[in-house]
């Protein structure tokens, strides 16, 4: 196998999904919700990508005994058979803090539109002060009320902006009550034809940027270490980490370093660290593959 870095990137780029062209529906989910069967699409992904670096495959299948840190699945690679192990880099604060995001957006966007609407689709991006590594926000409802005013006045002040123009418009926060929930907002047209992805209702559609907040290095280091703690010293050859794309906060060259300096001495002969967006939509072209460790390595 090519000792040098493997990296596969298909039209992968970073930034943000603020509207899509496509009508909204449920997301619709590439890996499999059963373990066993995730497994198995992981392994066909990571054997296509193989294949394209120049590598025979021969055999790929489920590993019956995968107890006791064995393989999950088992391939033949350039004549050899290899066990591979199978983990996702999870980051549960972050989780966490998606999920208030959502909660809080949900809320803002109701309180917004009681009684106001707009003739044109628009995204509004609220962002919070910053906050200390793995800290969530709690929800201040007189605070809210007044931001969702300070939201209202802004949107009706820069109406005739908004309808000529897709660019946004940042405001700053001023009040010093209100800078204890949100720094800054910003409002941005939806662009003709594409369709919002963030909740809302009466054509106002609301984030608040909770998980977009930092990138929590501690929080990151935490979940490698999990992973290298539960996965060293087992019986597979290859160990293959794998996260989705969306829940990396677009590090993920940071977090590859990261998994880079854990695991170069580690117990495998070879790691990958494998990353995409898992949703059906956007999955072939955000793949990125990177080769964490060499054999010998």
């Amino acid at each position: 196998m090519n000792k040098e870095i493997i990296e596969n990137k298909i039209g992968g780029s970073s930034f943000k999904f603020m509207s899509s062209p496509l009508p909204p529906e449920p997301i619709s989910k590439v890996m499999p919700i059963d373990k066993r069967k995730a497994e198995f699409a992981l392994t066909m992904l990571f054997t296509q990508l193989l294949l394209a670096n120049g590598d025979e495959i021969t055999k790929v299948e489920l590993n019956e005994n995968d107890e006791n840190k064995g393989a999950d699945t088992i391939i033949r690679i350039n004549g050899k058979e290899k066990g591979i192990q199978i983990t996702k880099l999870v980051l549960n604060d972050l989780l966490k803090r998606k999920d208030v995001g959502l909660k809080r957006s949900l809320k803002i966007s109701k309180l917004i539109t009681e009684n106001f609407e707009i003739d044109f689709p628009l995204n509004v991006f609220i962002y919070p002060p910053k906050l200390n590594e793995n800290e969530i926000p709690k929800n201040r409802a007189k605070l809210d009320k007044s931001l969702v005013s300070k939201i209202r006045e802004s949107i009706i002040s820069n109406l005739e902006s908004l309808r000529k123009s897709i660019e946004p418009i940042f405001i700053t926060i001023e009040k010093e009550n209100l800078k204890k929930i949100a720094s800054t907002i910003s409002l941005k047209p939806i662009q003709k034809g594409h369709h919002p992805i963030f909740p809302g209702q009466n054509n106002i559609f609301v984030n608040y940027e909770i998980d977009n907040n930092f990138f929590a290095h501690e929080e990151v280091l935490k979940g490698i270490e999990t992973i290298y703690k539960r996965k060293n010293n087992g019986k597979s050859e290859f160990l293959l980490i794998w996260a989705d794309r969306f829940e990396l906060l677009y590090q993920d060259e940071e977090i590859f370093k990261l998994i880079e300096k854990k695991f170069s001495k580690s117990s495998f002969e070879e790691v990958f660290f494998l990353t995409f967006f898992d949703r059906m939509d956007l999955f072939s072209k955000s793949i990125r593959i990177k080769k964490v460790k060499n054999h010998g390595g």
